[in-house]
């Protein structure tokens, strides 16, 4: 299993919305072949474990080990359930269930129906962890979202004119564009997006130099209401899909802007929760401003928190945000920078961990 979970962390971001899945198979205590599911809507783990062996009567009597619950339903492939069955698989040993309503319990179902071996639970909560933006996603029907902001030593953000200004080193900026490109989306306040007028897109692609493929842009969002906002700003433009909430029909920015009609005034972060995990948006990168990362923290809808530290002094300014009694779960330095990642307190019980504490395995840019 530990060699499935190895597997599946190669690719943990072209599969969303489907989770990240790895797969080995073994006969007589040696692997005899081994996948993962590499992009959405392509082969699943299994299949590709399966058709990695050469000689498919090896498959009489071996074993599947794979992170998570095949699957039971026809989606953009036909079920790895029946797959499994016809190979000549003999037992199934499965890392976690799979949350989502259309299989949920039904793959393991079907597997044991037809007289397989089905052994769940082993490793489970290290599966459950490399599969949390998928998982929590599925259990709370809301994407999985990230906090990220940069501060001074003595904790402000921005200046108090909130004039732009670079906070955190050159090495955690380009650290931020692969977390990017690691994320469905990536979110600003209204208020930020006019005053600072990111691009919100991925750069720095020679950190994806070693995978071959280039990172995948973010869908951009804009929370709070669209229709005070200017034209010409660089959300508005052609090198990412642009999402934007108004309570004003007609709005028109481009066509790469789309304006989702809603109530922003009234349980404004909700909607948007809702609304983004309508659209399949399963992962989110909140990257500010203060107000912004604020009502998510208020609201309880975050899942982890990525803060920087600069050594630099403002003395007075915009106070960053506040995450309350929360121990960091790790701390690193970046260039000068400290890193400190929280995770939710409730995370562990809202993933359905046995344990209280996340297993990361997935590889990391530090």
């Amino acid at each position: 299993m530990r060699r499935a979970l190895e597997l599946a962390a190669q690719e943990t971001r072209r599969t969303l919305p489907n989770p990240s899945v790895g797969a080995v198979v073994v006969k007589s205590g040696e692997i005899i072949g081994e996948g993962y599911h590499q992009y959405f809507g392509q082969p699943h783990a299994e299949v590709n474990a399966i058709n990695s062996i050469s000689d498919q009567s090896k498959l009489a009597g071996s074993t599947v080990y794979v992170t998570l619950e095949p699957c039971s339903h026809y989606g953009k492939t036909p079920p790895c359930a029946d797959l499994l069955i016809r190979s000549g698989i003999s037992s199934v040993v499965v890392g976690c269930l799979d949350p989502y309503e259309k299989v949920s319990g039904a793959g393991v179902e079907r597997l044991r129906a037809a007289g397989m071996e089905v052994k769940v639970g082993v490793l489970h909560d290290e599966c459950v962890s490399l599969n949390r933006r998928f998982i929590l996603a599925r259990k709370e029907r809301r994407p999985y979202i990230i906090l990220k902001w940069a501060q001074t030593t003595d904790r402000f953000i921005a200046p108090e004119d909130g004039a732009r200004m670079t906070i955190s080193s050159q090495q955690s900026h380009q650290l931020l564009h692969y977390w990017r490109g690691q994320e469905m989306a990536i979110a600003v306040g209204a208020n930020t997006a006019r005053t600072d007028d990111p691009s919100l897109t991925v750069r720095y692609t020679e950190l994806y130099a070693e995978r071959e493929l280039p990172p995948m842009q973010p869908l951009r969002v804009v929370i709070g209401d669209a229709s005070k906002l200017p034209d010409g700003l660089k959300l508005w433009g052609p090198d990412a899909p642009t999402l934007a909430y108004s309570n004003k029909p007609g709005l028109h920015f481009g066509p790469t802007v789309s304006v989702s009609i809603c109530d922003t005034s009234n349980r404004l972060i909700q909607t948007i929760c809702e609304d983004l995990y309508q659209r399949e948006v399963l992962s989110i990168i909140i990257e500010g401003g203060t107000t912004t990362l604020s009502h998510f923290i208020e609201s309880n809808l975050w899942d982890e928190a990525r803060v920087f530290t600069s050594p630099m002094m403002l003395y007075r300014g915009k106070s960053a945000p506040e995450l309350g009694e929360v121990a960091p779960s790790s701390t690193t330095t970046s260039g000068t920078d400290l890193l400190e990642v929280y995770y939710h307190p409730d995370l562990p019980k809202r993933l359905g961990l046995f344990s209280n504490a996340l297993r990361i395995t997935e590889p990391s840019m530090l």
